[in-house]
C-alpha cells in the first residue's frame, strides 16, 4: 500500500466506511468507520506502514542490519558523516570504485546498501566507498548536488567516473550488483 505524496510527513487515518471504501485523511475518521492511525516521517513515500509499532519494530530490524560493522573488509570503507570529502582520495586503482551516497533514515539505502556490500565482498575487483548524507541539508549532499538517495558513483580501475545514478535510474546499481558485467 503506499500513501499519496501529499501525506508525508503528517498524521495519516486510513478508514474504511460501511460499504468497504478505504479512504485516507488527515482528519479523523468519521463515527461509525473503522480506522487505523499511519504515522509518517522521514522523506520517503514509497514506504507506508498500517501502524505506528510496525514501522518501529521494521526501523529496529533494519537499524540492526545497516548498523552492524562489515566483518574484516579490505573491499569496503566509510568515508564520510556529512563532511565534504573529495572522492579522488578514496579511489584504489586497479579496481572498479563505487561510491554510495546514502543515510539510514532511507529505506531505500536499507534496501540497497547490504546488496551493495555484500557484491564488493564477493568480487575482488570492486570496492565500495560509503558516504553517509546524514540530512538533506549535510554539506557533502550540497557539494555533489545530491537530489535523491541512494546515489551512485562508479569510477573504472583508471579512476574515470563511467557511471552515476540512483538505484532505480541508471545502470550503475546493476554494475553494482553484477560486477562481472563491468569486465
Amino acid at each position: 500500500m503506499l500513501l499519496p505524496a501529499h501525506f508525508a510527513n503528517t498524521e495519516v487515518y486510513k478508514c474504511i466506511d460501511a460499504s468497504g471504501k478505504t479512504s485516507y485523511s488527515n482528519l479523523p475518521c468519521p463515527e461509525g468507520a473503522s480506522k487505523k492511525q499511519i504515522e509518517r516521517s522521514g522523506n520517503d513515500t514509497n514506504v507506508s506502514y498500517e501502524s505506528y509499532d510496525e514501522e518501529i519494530e521494521y526501523q529496529q530490524q533494519v537499524e540492526e542490519v545497516v548498523s552492524a560493522p562489515v566483518q574484516n573488509s579490505q573491499s569496503i570503507l566509510h568515508i564520510s558523516d556529512g563532511e565534504q570529502v573529495q572522492l579522488q582520495n578514496y579511489i584504489e586503482y586497479g579496481k572498479y570504485t563505487a561510491f554510495m551516497f546514502y543515510a539510514p533514515w532511507c529505506p531505500s539505502c536499507r534496501k540497497a546498501r547490504p546488496q551493495v556490500q555484500a557484491s564488493a565482498n564477493s568480487h575482488a575487483n570492486l570496492v565500495l566507498r560509503e558516504i553517509n548524507i546524514v540530512d538533506w541539508k549535510s554539506p557533502v549532499k550540497n557539494q555533489y548536488n545530491i537530489k535523491a538517495i541512494p546515489y551512485f558513483k562508479l569510477y573504472d580501475t583508471r579512476g574515470a567516473l563511467v557511471s552515476e545514478g540512483t538505484s532505480s535510474s541508471s545502470d550503475t546499481y546493476k554494475y553494482l550488483l553484477n560486477p562481472d558485467l563491468l569486465k
